[in-house]
């Protein structure tokens, strides 16, 4: 019998589930690309190093995890996205220009 104050399992681990991914996308992934373009110390070492290949490789996977994620986003967690490609396309951008 299911108790009208509670909330059904499936909804608490659907809620769940996108603040899970919340985070891991637009914060632990989009922290490592600003690490890895020198924006940020890594908080292990405490060094400000900068890796192009990394930082790029992130962002391909932000990409792909948008990709996957396709339909199953909201317009906020869509909005987000783009804001955060964004922000991290005009980091790399501004990262690279120094390389040529």
């Amino acid at each position: 019998m299911h108790d009208p104050g509670k909330r059904p399992v499936h909804t608490t681990l659907r809620k769940y589930a996108r603040t899970v991914f919340r985070h891991v996308s637009q914060r632990v992934l989009a922290s490592e690309v600003l690490i890895h373009l020198g924006k940020h110390p890594n908080p292990v070492s405490q060094l400000t190093q900068v890796n192009l290949p990394a930082a790029k490789y992130t962002i391909d996977l932000l990409r792909i995890l948008r990709e996957k994620t396709k339909g199953n986003l909201t317009e906020r967690e869509e909005a987000l996205f783009e804001k955060l490609f964004e922000v991290l396309d005009s980091e790399l951008e501004q990262s690279t220009q120094g390389e040529d």
